[in-house]
């Protein structure tokens, strides 16, 4: 009798086991979240990819370093930069000259005893001679390179001050050096160097004709960008090359044909995962993939515009895309739709600060094109105190419109 009852009992768990997971399997992964008309409205961020607008240079720039447990200063003004002992004596002086008024932006320690000086006409390189005690400056070296081929005609005359400039990484620790040098008819000239523990290296062939375009230590590399300069102009343009200071891999060949002319590509590196992601912000296909070991393209859903925002859903850290008339979720690597505007009403904003951090929302604005009105929605936790009026779920989109 007491076996029975223990098989009985055995069942019955098993039996509520089995049902629970059935519940679970179809409940909504999403139900956390919801839509309201109410929230704190950050300053909202158009989700295309931001510029760095450019900043006025400071008029002194001042760097400290040892030598030999020395202390040493380095000082720029204008053109010129005077190197100091730790009792403010000048041990040195050293002229980078600019033209039409141009000043020295930046200094820059790439080597112990070797000094980058960008400049806003021209950079240069100078050498510190640490076999003297105190150290002294050896010799300047003017980067005299152009971005593009130019014959020493089209130089002296059309672009005087059009230099190629070095750009230095920080995850690589390494000053890149990449142009062309004049010749009498302005043949082709390429060079392209990086400086590593002071000495100069040639850059692989991949990076030819391009520049330093984002720092990604989350994958130990940096992310160079096409001049624009060989050729086709927009098809040098929509060069990408990841570079970890060992092997240059070219990116989104199979993207770049020359039947349709994709405007470039952008760079997405999600909120809180720090994932990379590389698409075409406007080309007449949209495509994304994810950088990493080895470069992944994602799906897209089909009904998206190009010119998407690529964001993250926190917690779950699900990627989350954003065009004109959809926002999309991906759930088990399959892409959602949660939230469909009608036209002529489209997403025209989406904010990308204090993403579920300190505020707990995103904040979607959508413009109707015809009436021009505009309303604010937010995407909350639904445990937060705001009346929502629906539920993120995958399997029923919400339908959104502004009259």
């Amino acid at each position: 009798m007491a076996s029975e009852i223990r098989r009985s009992a055995r069942w019955l768990l098993s039996f509520s086991a089995l049902l629970v997971t059935s519940t679970l399997s179809h409940a909504n992964p999403l139900a956390d979240y919801c839509i309201t008309k109410q929230g704190q409205k950050p300053p909202p961020v158009k989700f295309e990819h931001p510029v760095n607008s450019p900043q006025q240079p400071p008029e002194t720039i001042e760097i400290e370093f040892t030598v030999k447990n020395d202390l040493y200063r380095l000082r720029s003004e204008r053109s010129d930069v005077t190197l100091y002992d730790a009792a403010n004596q000048t041990l040195g002086k050293v002229i980078a000259r600019q033209r039409d008024g141009g000043s020295i932006e930046h200094l820059q320690l790439v080597a112990e005893d070797l000094l980058w000086i960008k400049g806003s006409k021209m950079d240069y390189l100078v050498r510190l001679d640490l076999k003297q005690s105190p150290i002294r400056f050896g010799a300047l070296e003017a980067i005299d390179l152009t971005p593009k081929p130019y014959s020493k005609i089209e130089k002296f005359f059309f672009a005087p001050d059009y230099r190629s400039h070095g750009q230095y990484s920080w995850v690589l620790n390494r000053l890149f050096i990449t142009g062309h040098r004049t010749t009498l008819f302005g043949t082709a000239d390429p060079v392209a160097t990086e400086w590593v523990n002071g000495q100069a290296k040639p850059l692989p062939e991949e990076l030819y004709d391009t520049e330093l375009d984002t720092e990604l230590p989350q994958l130990n590399g940096v992310l160079f960008r096409g001049r624009g300069v060989q050729g086709d102009e927009l098809e040098a343009y929509n060069k990408a090359v990841f570079y970890d200071g060992v092997k240059a891999t070219r990116l989104l060949e199979g993207y770049l044909d020359k039947e349709v002319k994709y405007r470039g590509w952008s760079v997405h590196i999600a909120p809180i995962s720090k994932r990379v992601f590389l698409s075409n912000a406007n080309g007449n296909k949209p495509f994304l993939v994810e950088l990493k070991a080895s470069s992944k393209e994602i799906m897209l859903p089909n009904n998206l515009s190009a010119g998407f925002g690529v964001y993250e859903l926190p917690e779950k850290r699900w990627l989350l895309l954003a065009g004109y008339q959809d926002l999309a979720i991906e759930i088990d690597n399959e892409w959602r739709s949660i939230i469909h505007v009608t036209p002529p009403s489209k997403i025209t904003r989406i904010s990308t600060s204090s993403l579920f951090t300190e505020i707990n929302e995103i904040v979607i604005t959508i413009d109707n094109q015809q009436t021009k009105n505009g309303t604010n929605y937010f995407l909350v936790n639904s445990s937060s105190k705001t009346n929502c009026f629906a539920t993120l779920d995958p399997d029923k989109p919400i339908e959104l419109k502004v009259e």
